[in-house]
């Protein structure tokens, strides 16, 4: 049985790679804070605050690549500091669960929110129309 359990964790972080790709920040170096949050945000269409092992998370990124949209992923679990910045993203959202999903440097939903938008083609809209104003 264990071997059938590891496979299947092997199989998992193998998917997991796959999704998310290069584009998943790295260890944080210092404390965050909400000027460096929202310069993420604002320098990025997409930003996804999430967690490796959440499965609302993995939804979302996994509508957001199908849909070939960019995005970048924030690995909450991979970072040192991960409990002060869902305080920062609480203050900021109003909760501190994952996926915190932003678009265009404003905060756009959950999991749920993201992964309906980017399949009925709403995201897609919004990112255009935003594309079209610069």
């Amino acid at each position: 049985m264990k071997t059938s359990a590891t496979a299947q964790i092997f199989k998992l972080q193998t998917l997991f790679r796959a999704l998310v790709g290069p584009n998943v920040a790295a260890r944080s170096v210092s404390m965050p804070t909400e000027a460096n949050i929202e310069k993420t945000i604002n320098d990025n269409k997409v930003v996804v605050y999430s967690k490796t092992t959440c499965p609302f998370c993995i939804k979302a990124k996994t509508a957001l690549k199908e849909k070939g949209i960019d995005f970048l992923a924030i690995e909450l679990d991979r970072l040192d500091d991960m409990s002060a910045t869902q305080d920062i993203l609480k203050g900021m959202t109003g909760a501190r669960s994952v996926p915190r999903v932003f678009v265009n440097g404003k905060f756009f939903g959950g999991g749920d929110e993201t992964t309906t938008a980017a399949n009925n083609g709403t995201l897609a809209k919004v990112l255009l129309e935003a594309a079209s104003k610069k």
